[in-house]
């Protein structure tokens, strides 16, 4: 049974406070985990893998490194081709992220400029399990491409995938050039630090289980990361005018995701709250008492229920969400003043569920309410801006050379200040 809220109700902001801590509480079991794992892998390096896929996953396959090859043979076309539709709509979204080298010159004749370099390498993080999630490895490996990125890697408990022909064709459309045969905490430690098969990485992309992202959190600085993700999040905002069939699917299919997914409704209208809890609820009669569903329904499932659209913003804002689905009949206007969200889905037709799949836009999104200050993995996450400085005249240098030189000895940066102002006095010698 889901929690029914009110937005006036006394405790309310103590509550979504206590919903939001719960779901990203540190583990330090998991901590000390991957730590050892660390260990281990930083000390046996291949033979640590090994040892780790034969314990955690009963694989005895001492194969580590498998290169990518374009074969379609035994590849269902039809499946492969649906795919590439969704490969190509994702790669004309993100090929507007695209930004070129910029220059200017300034009034004292200084050139400024930003230059973009793209990164060597990347490591693709593809969970494995009841399923493999070939979109994720789309995500993150097309903005890769499109920024020049020259060497994408690809980790996956690859003998858990069923269809490894159509994964492997997927991996050549993506330009992977070998996939690491294992997953878990073990493929991101081995992406960070590097072993006798594993090459060191930039950075590390793609969705995973608490210890995937406990690995992730402990490897950053000696690796880049797109980030710490948590749980699914979504929020869907309806009014009368939602169809609460719909609504109620929608809801109830960002359950899916894992036992921790926040699946909220919030709404002006009381009996759109209440019909939507009782079809989600009839719904929980027909899938098995172990599913994701159904355990994140009863602990993560939220109707809220708001007597203001300044009520309804604040929640939004307090949520920070991953997903949000403005389902009402003024949804652009609402967009104004949404500023907290990772991926906003607009009007009754486009439901959440697209994003995962052929939409175009990314679904590596912030969580954890870290959409307050971050984004989604976009292009510019697979490359680097360089400043540029270029004082082509003593004029350019005298012309800002006083305000430096005097801030510099007001820090007690005294060699500061005569790094600039020598260059002053030399010339000065030279004209005598």
């Amino acid at each position: 049974m889901c929690l029914r809220l009110r937005s006036d109700s006394p405790l309310f902001d103590k509550f979504i406070d206590g919903i939001i801590a719960d779901r990203t509480l540190n583990n330090e079991h998991v901590d000390k985990l991957i730590d050892r794992m660390e260990e281990l892998i930083l000390k046996y390096s291949d033979k640590a893998l090994m040892a780790y896929n034969k314990r955690l996953d009963n694989v005895t396959s001492r194969l580590l490194r498998i290169k990518v090859e374009h074969d379609v043979r035994g590849v269902d076309l039809r499946v492969l081709f649906e795919i590439k539709t969704l490969y190509d709509r994702i790669l004309r979204y993100h090929s507007s992220q695209l930004i070129r080298d910029v220059f200017y010159v300034d009034k004292e004749g200084v050139i400024l400029g930003s230059v973009w370099k793209p990164l060597s390498s990347i490591g693709i993080y593809v969970p494995g399990g009841e399923t493999t999630y070939i979109s994720s490895m789309f995500m993150s490996a097309i903005p890769a491409r499109l920024a020049g990125i020259k060497h994408i890697y690809v980790a996956t408990p690859y003998h858990k995938i069923k269809d490894k022909r159509l994964f492997m064709a997927c991996a050549s459309i993506c330009g992977v050039e070998c996939i690491y045969t294992f997953g878990g905490p073990q493929a991101i430690i081995a992406l960070a630090v590097g072993t006798e098969t594993v090459k060191k990485v930039d950075k590390i992309t793609g969705p995973g289980n608490i210890y995937v992202t406990t690995a992730k959190k402990k490897m950053f600085g000696r690796v880049g990361i797109d980030g710490l993700a948590g749980p699914s999040e979504s929020v869907i905002i309806a009014d009368k005018s939602s169809d609460t069939q719909q609504v109620s699917v929608d809801l109830a299919a960002q359950l899916e995701h894992d036992k921790s997914a926040l699946a909220v409704l919030i709404t002006k209208t009381p009996k759109k709250a209440s019909a939507v809890r009782s079809n989600i609820n009839a719904l929980m009669n027909l899938v098995p008492s172990d599913s994701n569903i159904k355990h994140s329904w009863s602990n993560y499932g939220l109707t809220i229920v708001c007597k203001s659209s300044t009520s309804l913003y604040n929640i939004v804002k307090k949520i920070s969400p991953e997903h949000l689905h403005l389902n009402t009949s003024n949804a652009f206007e609402m967009m104004k003043w949404i500023h907290s969200a990772g991926s906003i889905f607009i009007g009754k037709h486009s439901p959440i569920a697209v994003g995962d799949y052929a939409a175009g836009c990314n679904h590596i999104l912030p969580t954890n309410t870290t959409s307050r200050f971050s984004s989604g993995l976009s292009v510019l996450d697979f490359m680097t801006r360089k400043s540029v400085t270029c004082l082509p005249t003593l004029g350019s240098l005298r012309s800002i050379s006083t305000p430096c030189i005097e801030l510099a000895l007001m820090e007690k940066m005294d060699l500061h200040a005569l790094s600039i102002g020598c260059r002053l006095h030399a010339v000065n010698n030279v004209d005598r």
